[in-house]
């Protein structure tokens, strides 16, 4: 089975550390977890250090989610690249059941909270091949881009969606489960990194629909 780059850009939640290795070590994947870590994030690369997991530092001013997926792309070598918040469980052969059939180069998992996602019509969390962000990108930016840094953190997986589909190269697999969690098993309220993506919902979305009809 093809190694996987699990790319998991971190900001501020060092408790949701453990859960996430210890349900990815469970689920008998092939590949490695890559925490994307600001080098200010004291706590969070103390968590990870404890945990034994592999940070890559991001050193860079822009400490956006978009921002480091690119850096998770640039700083791997794996065939193939996940792309996941840390507030996820893996179920046992997600990676499996994603990779069982890879005619395609982009397929999306099933989150198990998302409508677009269980109907197949979205990827919020997909596993792609490196070879199509090389030739392709997963973004209207082009080859070797996974994310435009316009955005901050919404409306990124609009563009992988779009792109996928635009070259027949999406396909969403309901068997590989990675249950997207949010804030609701971890702790009560949302908290302040939840907030800050949600503070940006409104400018990523109109960068969006400006992309969609400059590019798309």
């Amino acid at each position: 089975m093809s190694s996987v780059a699990v790319i998991v850009p971190v900001m501020r939640r060092p408790h949701c550390v453990r859960p996430l290795i210890r349900s990815y070590k469970d689920s008998d994947a092939v590949g490695d977890l890559y925490f994307i870590v600001d080098c200010n994030d004291k706590a969070e690369r103390q968590a990870i250090a404890q945990e034994g997991g592999t940070e890559i530092v991001n050193h860079g001013e822009l400490q956006t989610f978009a921002r480091k997926c690119n850096i998770g792309y640039e700083r791997t070598h794996e065939p193939w690249l996940l792309f996941i918040g840390d507030d996820v469980y893996f179920h046992k052969g997600w990676q499996q059941e994603a990779l069982k059939n890879s005619s395609k180069a982009n397929i999306s998992t099933n989150d198990m909270l998302t409508e677009e996602v269980q109907s197949g019509s979205h990827c919020v969390h997909p596993i792609v091949k490196r070879s199509f962000i090389d030739q392709v990108g997963l973004s209207f930016d082009g080859p070797g881009t996974v994310c435009h840094e316009g955005y901050n953190h919404m409306f990124v997986d609009n563009e992988w969606t779009h792109i996928a589909k635009r070259e027949q190269q999406f396909r969403y697999e309901p068997n590989a489960i990675i249950e997207h969690m949010h804030y609701t098993k971890y702790q009560e309220d949302k908290d302040e990194v939840s907030e800050l993506g949600l503070s940006s919902y409104r400018l990523d979305r109109e960068l969006w629909f400006k992309r969609l009809a400059e590019y798309g």
